[in-house]
């Protein structure tokens, strides 16, 4: 994933921490896509991901703790089975304006379109557009735990890395 992609969806899913009623992910594993736009990629990149509603939660305060700390402005408004999150953040010296659009089936699937523009252009990227596709497939591995994730290079090699877990700060 390159760095714009990641901090624009990360700086997205920041807002979602205030919104009452959150959609929530059915723990297990997910597969989930994501194509963005930056420096003309191509390539969809492709992870699975094993998660559990304290993992979830943990990620959730992560993301709030990034926000409180980088974004001087957060909007969010949920309707229905979409949520939408507007963002000023900044980042050394180059402010992020971004927006992202969850848009949830149940608890199984989502898929998360965002935009964003750097001001100056950060790493050499003003703008930046992406859009990742997220579903639920089943229980987890027994060779992954909640945090578990293993990202398909385009080469199709295999890199596996393991996120915080809930208690280990």
């Amino acid at each position: 994933m390159k760095t714009a992609a990641l901090t624009l969806t990360l700086i997205a899913a920041c807002g979602l921490a205030h919104a009452d009623d959150f959609p929530r992910r059915k723990s297990g594993l997910w597969e989930m896509t994501m194509t963005d736009e930056e420096k003309g990629a191509s390539e969809p990149k492709k992870s699975r991901l094993c998660i559990d509603r304290a993992f979830e939660d943990l990620m959730i305060k992560k993301g709030m703790d990034v926000t409180m700390s980088k974004c001087e402005k957060r909007d969010v408004k949920a309707s229905g089975n979409t949520i939408t999150v507007k963002s000023v953040c900044n980042f050394g010296r180059s402010k992020l304006t971004s927006t992202g659009v969850w848009t949830y089936k149940g608890d199984t699937a989502y898929q998360m379109v965002s935009d964003g523009n750097f001001n100056p252009p950060m790493m050499g990227i003003s703008k930046t557009h992406s859009v990742q596709n997220g579903k639920w497939v089943g229980a987890c591995p027994t060779d992954m735990k909640p945090g578990d994730m293993v990202i398909t290079m385009p080469d199709g090699q295999e890199m596996r890395t393991s996120m915080p877990k809930a208690g280990k700060g």
